[in-house]
C-alpha cells in the first residue's frame, strides 16, 4: 500500500528502498513486486531497490531425492535431498557468532501471491552439529507457500560449522529449489553452486537493481573499469510462474542489476557516518534519475532505465574468468555515469 500510496497520492516520480522481505517469492511476483510494477506501469514511477549484499551465498539445483534409514533402529525411512552423486545428504556451512537466516523455497505455486491451491510440497530443513541432530524447520506448507524461513543463533565467540538436510515431508517432490542465506559473512563449504541471491521485487521488470562499488575504486579515482564490491548479490534467479501460479512455458531470467552506483560515502545520518553497501549506491542511482527527471519531465521509468544503462560505464564481474563485456549479473551494465545519463536526458 505504501508503494501506491507514494505514486498516486505523493505523486513520486522515483521511488528507492532496500529492503527483502524473507517471505517474497523467488519464483513469481509477489505482492510487493506487483505493487512496484503497477507503480511503474500505472503511475510512471521509476522504482530503484538495492540488489542486495549477500553475494553469491545461495544453493540453486534440482531436488534428488533419496531414501534413508532413520538415525535409530527403528527401520523407519524418510526422503531427503542428495547434494551429490554419491548420496552425500548433508551440506555443510559455516556459520558467524549471531543470527543466520536460511530461506529455503521450491517451484510451486505461490499462495500469498494469488495462486489458487497452493504448494504441492512439503519441504523442510534439518539441522545437525558434529553429526547429531538439533532441530528442523516445521512450518506446514501443503496448499500454502512453499517456503521455509529457518533462524540459527550461533552463541558462541567462533565460527560454527553446521550441517544442513533438506528433507521431503509430504507431497510430490518439487523440481528446482534454492535457498539464500542471510548473515554476517556465512560460508557454503561443500556442495556450493554460487547461485543468484538477488530476488522477490528486486528481480521484477518495474526495478531499476543496483549494485555497488566502493567510491574510491571508480574512474573518477584511478580505477577503471570501477570494481564493485564482493558482497554485491548475482542476480539472475529465474522467474517460473505467473502470479496465478501458472508455470512458463520457459524461465524468465531479468537483465538486473541494471547499473552499479557507490557506496562507502559520508553521511550526517546518526549511525550511518560511513554509509556502505548497496543501500547506498541505490540512492546514489535513484538521484542521478531525479536529475534526468527535472531535466527532461517527460520520461518513461523504461527510457530512465535504457539511458542509465546507455551511459553506463562497462565493468567485469570480477567473480568469473575472462573480462565480461557488457551486461553480467553482478555489475549489470556498469557503472552509472551521472553527467552522461543527464546529458542524454536533455529534450
Amino acid at each position: 500500500e505504501g508503494i501506491i500510496e507514494l505514486a498516486e497520492d505523493a505523486d513520486a516520480s522515483v521511488i528507492v528502498d532496500d529492503v527483502i522481505h524473507f517471505s517474497e517469492p523467488m519464483f513469481t511476483d509477489g505482492i510487493i513486486a506487483m505493487a512496484v510494477n503497477r507503480a511503474s506501469d500505472e503511475f510512471g514511477v521509476s522504482y530503484f531497490s538495492s540488489s542486495g549484499n549477500l553475494g553469491t551465498d545461495s544453493y540453486q539445483g534440482q531436488f534428488n531425492p533419496i531414501e534413508i534409514q532413520f538415525p535409530d533402529d527403528s527401520g523407519n525411512t524418510f526422503i531427503v535431498h542428495a547434494f551429490d552423486d554419491n548420496d552425500d545428504t548433508r551440506q555443510s556451512i559455516m556459520v558467524n557468532p549471531g543470527t543466520t537466516t536460511i530461506v529455503l523455497q521450491w517451484d510451486e505455486p505461490y499462495l500469498s501471491a494469488g495462486a489458487p491451491g497452493g504448494s504441492t510440497s512439503d519441504l523442510g530443513i534439518n539441522i545437525y552439529v558434529n553429526g547429531d541432530f538439533v532441530f528442523t524447520s516445521d512450518e506446514e506448507n501443503l496448499g500454502g507457500d512453499p517456503i521455509e524461513v529457518l533462524p540459527i543463533e550461533n552463541t558462541l565467540d567462533t565460527p560454527l560449522e553446521i550441517e544442513i538436510e533438506i528433507e521431503l515431508f509430504e507431497g510430490s517432490a518439487p523440481n528446482l529449489m534454492k535457498y539464500v542465506i542471510f548473515g554476517d559473512s556465512p560460508e557454503i563449504i561443500e556442495h556450493d553452486t554460487n547461485s543468484p541471491t538477488s530476488y522477490g521485487h528486486f528481480n521484477t521488470d518495474g526495478t531499476i537493481a543496483v549494485g555497488a562499488a566502493y567510491w574510491r575504486d571508480t574512474p573518477a579515482f584511478g580505477t577503471s573499469p570501477a570494481i564493485h564490491r564482493d558482497f554485491s548479490s548475482l542476480c539472475g534467479t529465474p522467474i517460473l510462474f505467473d502470479p496465478m501460479g501458472g508455470r512458463l512455458s520457459e524461465p524468465r531470467i531479468l537483465m538486473q542489476p541494471a547499473v552499479v552506483g557507490p557506496d562507502g560515502v559520508a553521511t550526517s545520518v546518526e549511525g550511518f557516518d560511513i554509509f556502505d553497501g548497496t543501500s547506498a549506491a541505490a540512492p546514489h542511482v535513484a538521484g542521478v534519475a531525479a536529475l534526468m527527471l527535472e531535466c527532461n519531465p517527460g520520461l518513461t521509468p523504461d527510457q530512465v532505465r535504457e539511458i542509465l544503462e546507455t551511459t553506463a560505464m562497462d565493468m567485469d564481474d570480477q567473480t568469473t574468468s575472462g573480462f565480461d563485456d557488457g551486461f553480467d549479473f553482478t555489475t549489470g551494465y556498469g557503472y552509472i555515469d551521472a553527467v552522461g545519463a543527464v546529458s542524454m536526458s536533455r529534450p
